[in-house]
């Protein structure tokens, strides 16, 4: 450490470093899922009002490796049957402190929305889909994301 009290550069290792290192991620409906070893550093814009488990909305922003991440919805206040784990607020803040590549970003997203499923909100009865862009510095790459279809009467 300098005589000036200014540090020397550290490398962030990604919220670790500010927060105790936690075992599950918090998604906004209150279901938790696996964290990953390692979270990248990011800084967002978000909406300030509260959905679920969250004081923010609609996050979008930039991470450590220059993975960017932008969110659009349409909602419909009626029941379109999404009613997985995952909700769209979810998605673009898992990105930003995972995503090493907009490419690896995406198929991450399907992993866990394969494995957890996916409705759009946690606002009682918004459902609807949602469009994410997610781009690198080589690619950028888009997601439609629809809550799981409604069924048959």
């Amino acid at each position: 450490q300098a005589e000036d009290g200014i540090r020397d550069l550290v490398r962030s290792r990604g919220l670790g470093d500010v927060y105790k290192r936690q075992e599950t991620f918090l998604l906004v409906k209150g279901g938790q899922i696996p964290q990953v070893p390692r979270t990248r550093a990011h800084v967002y814009t978000a909406g300030g009002y509260s959905t679920g488990t969250r004081s923010e909305s609609w996050i979008e922003g930039v991470n450590e490796r220059q993975v960017a991440v932008s969110m659009q919805g349409v909602y419909a206040f009626r029941d379109l049957g999404g009613h997985g784990l995952l909700e769209a607020d979810d998605l673009p803040r898992l990105v930003l402190e995972r995503a090493d590549t907009a490419r690896g970003a995406l198929g991450m997203i399907g992993d866990l929305l394969a494995r957890h499923g996916f409705g759009t909100s946690s606002i009682p009865g918004a459902e609807g889909t949602v469009s994410m862009a997610v781009a690198d510095p080589h690619e950028g790459l888009s997601l439609i994301n629809i809550s799981e279809p409604p069924r048959p009467y």
